[in-house]
């Protein structure tokens, strides 16, 4: 037993050696024993060679198991880098800025353009959040008027700005 023992350290010896100068990775020993156990339950009756047969599995699990190391990292650096360009910069930049305010500034022209009581409507409905009904009864108008207003509004401001 001791004897047997033995050999089949001898020729762990070898596999490991082989896997661990081909691969040069400090978990070759895990990359043979695994391999050792795909070689035994699947006993593939094809194989002429079974050391080449294992030290090619470890060696390519080695492969894998090193590609996957790699990406994981490239992913926990991207999101790394993701959360660093978030914390950096959280205000928009002065051109956006600049933009909105132009935007804004247009918008308001047109706004003023509306006749008065269309820009009551648009105010009441888009800035104080009123529904169209008790805009409605507040005016004395009827709510297919209001919706008329606000389309009629929204329609001018849209080609407005453009």
């Amino acid at each position: 037993m001791i004897k047997n023992f033995l050999t089949h350290q001898k020729e762990w010896a070898v596999l490991y050696r082989k896997v661990r100068s081909i691969t040069q990775d400090t978990d070759a020993e895990d990359h043979v024993q695994s391999a050792l156990m795909r070689f035994l339950e699947k006993k593939p009756a094809d194989v002429d060679n079974k050391e080449a047969y294992v030290v090619r599995s470890a060696v390519n699990k080695a492969s894998n198991s090193r590609r996957h190391r790699s990406i994981v990292q490239i992913l926990s650096i991207h999101k790394d880098y993701d959360i660093l360009e978030e914390e950096a910069c959280p205000n928009p930049l002065p051109d956006e800025v600049y933009s909105a305010r132009q935007r804004f500034e247009k918008l308001q022209e047109g706004y003023n353009q509306l006749p008065e009581r269309t820009r009551q409507i648009l105010f009441l409905h888009r800035i104080e959040k009123v529904h169209y009904k008790d805009i409605a009864l507040q005016l004395g108008i009827s709510e297919s008027a209001v919706e008329k207003h606000i389309a009629k509004a929204l329609v001018f401001l849209s080609t407005w700005i453009e």
